[in-house]
């Protein structure tokens, strides 16, 4: 590097003044040129595969702060936390990163989850009670005695036969409860 150099930088870290003037000059130009500067990024970009990488680690490092106030540390001892698979349903991730789960209303961070827990507990819209009872309906399809919460504790469980799909099938006995029917 230059004397000069040495100099201009020395002076740029020192003065105030001297700084926010270079700074303005810096801003100026970049509005002047501001498509030049874009087409030039854009190319670096496609040209450049370490440019690139830096632009993409960046970009990673930066959204879960921003969305969810968490760091990639923070991400990584969460995942360590849940031995390296979904909090739901214990599986790896089948892609490079778990989801970041949240709770909708506080926006606090509940857990990693892979995409199909993730997508599940949001079509439940977070709703616990809603949950168990889909728990219970499963149950009750596989003859397992439901956990009968108290709301679905008032209807009454029926047996009914199964209406046959198919010519030859059985009539199997099935349990369905809900509102009696009229």
């Amino acid at each position: 590097m230059s004397e000069n150099s040495e100099k201009r930088k020395k002076r740029y870290a020192e003065d105030p003044e001297f700084r926010e003037r270079v700074l303005a000059t810096n801003r100026r130009y970049a509005e002047r040129n501001a498509e030049k500067l874009s087409a030039q990024r854009k190319e670096k970009w496609r040209s450049d595969p370490d440019f690139r990488e830096r632009g993409l680690a960046r970009a990673r490092e930066a959204w879960p702060k921003s969305v969810y106030g968490i760091t990639l540390a923070d991400y990584d001892r969460m995942l360590a936390e849940q031995r390296g698979g979904c909090k739901v349903c214990w599986k790896p991730p089948e892609t490079k990163r778990l989801c970041i789960d949240h709770c909708h209303a506080t926006r606090d961070v509940r857990g990693l989850l892979c995409g199909k827990c993730n997508t599940g507990l949001g079509c439940f819209d977070d709703d616990p009670a809603l949950l168990r009872r889909a728990a219970d309906y499963l149950d009750e399809s596989r003859g397992i005695a439901p956990s009968r919460s108290p709301e679905l504790a008032a209807w009454p469980v029926v047996l009914t036969a199964a209406v046959a799909t198919r010519p030859l099938a059985d009539a199997r006995h099935i349990f369905a409860s809900g509102p009696p029917s009229a």
